[in-house]
């Protein structure tokens, strides 16, 4: 009886605050050393900006967004404010502010597995882009990476960035 009551509690709390979690599918990853710096130049020249950094902050702000039925409502956008470290491609900035696809309408929440999840005071290696309003976000199924899993990028982005130069 006891199970029964525990199980309905957890049923009700599902249903009070609603996740809606829409899948990713990425390919895998370069395999060779080769195919890694074919990677990452590809990766370079799709994207504005490609910088290392800190995330300093995360929270969500205040926007207009159609619903799944088309329809303007008031929502919250969770993004990310980095203190930029190094800075391989772009405008010279101290900080970027990335968007991800993380909404708030209320207590429901949408999310995608494909988002920039992150938290305060982690270092990255960040490939972005505008979307469609502007706003910078890193690529979906691109490189970004934690900066301790970038150095084989790191050494590529250096090559290709000293030949520009020179």
């Amino acid at each position: 009886m006891k199970k029964i009551a525990l199980l309905s509690v957890v049923l009700g709390l599902m249903f009070l605050t609603q996740n809606n979690v829409l899948a990713c599918m990425c390919p895998m990853g370069a395999t060779n050393d080769k195919d890694l710096k074919k990677a990452v130049i590809d990766e370079f020249n799709h994207v504005p900006i490609v910088f290392s950094g800190k995330v300093i902050a995360a929270e969500f702000i205040s926007v207009i967004k159609k619903n799944y039925l088309g329809k303007e409502v008031k929502a919250e956008n969770l993004v990310y404010r980095l203190s930029v470290d190094k800075l391989w491609k772009g405008k010279t900035v101290s900080e970027i502010i990335l968007t991800t696809d993380v909404f708030r309408y209320g207590a429901i929440s949408e999310i995608t597995s494909c988002d920039f999840n992150s938290k305060v005071g982690e270092q990255y290696l960040i490939y972005a882009a505008p979307d469609q309003n502007g706003k910078l976000k890193r690529r979906v199924c691109g490189r970004t990476n934690y900066i301790k899993n970038a150095t084989k990028d790191i050494k590529v982005l250096q090559k290709l960035v000293s030949k520009i130069k020179h």
